[in-house]
């Protein structure tokens, strides 16, 4: 009862209204009953404690992933955008940040950025005539042999490569 009671009054600093409003009631309601209640009701209410405090923190998760997500599709032109300067952003810790692509979004930062940005490479060598050395700046490289190289990585072809097959197959799906 001592612990669920500092629990009580921890979460009223740290909780949300609603993880507040559940342990109260479970106290009250063992209260009432006319005891302390017995241990199977306590490991009850913690279990239901820690249920929503799981809950609240996976919709705190599911909203910072969209966050960064939003930031990253908003930002990904900047040479300079780095996990250091999105933790800034964001006011974490890097290794925070680090960890939670890891778990929450399934990669890790530099591997997320690159493909943002390597899609758009794709879409822009494929539907536009931009010179290469443009779609580089445009999708935040800072010089060819870095573009190129992680280019390479992904497709297996060069970007000069890439749009020349691109190019033929459209042409010989229109042949069709």
């Amino acid at each position: 009862y001592g612990t669920a009671v500092k629990l009580m009054h921890l979460m009223e600093v740290q909780a949300s209204r609603e993880i507040q409003d559940l342990i109260k009631a479970r106290l009250n309601a063992m209260e009432s009953a006319g005891g302390l209640g017995e241990f199977s009701e306590f490991a009850e209410l913690f279990t239901d404690v820690g249920t929503a405090i799981k809950n609240k923190k996976c919709g705190q998760d599911e909203a910072f992933k969209s966050s960064i997500m939003q930031f990253l599709a908003e930002n990904y032109r900047n040479p300079d955008l780095c996990l250091e300067s999105l933790a800034e952003s964001f006011g974490v810790s890097v290794s925070f940040l680090s960890t939670f692509f890891k778990e929450q979004i399934g990669q890790n930062f530099y591997t997320m950025l690159e493909g943002i940005r390597m899609s758009e490479a794709e879409r822009l060598l494929s539907e536009t005539n931009m010179r290469i050395k443009d779609v580089i700046k445009q999708v935040g490289y800072s010089t060819l042999n870095t573009f190129g190289r992680a280019f390479k990585r992904v497709n297996g072809v060069s970007p000069s490569e890439y749009r020349t097959m691109i190019r033929e197959n459209k042409h010989t799906d229109k042949a069709f």
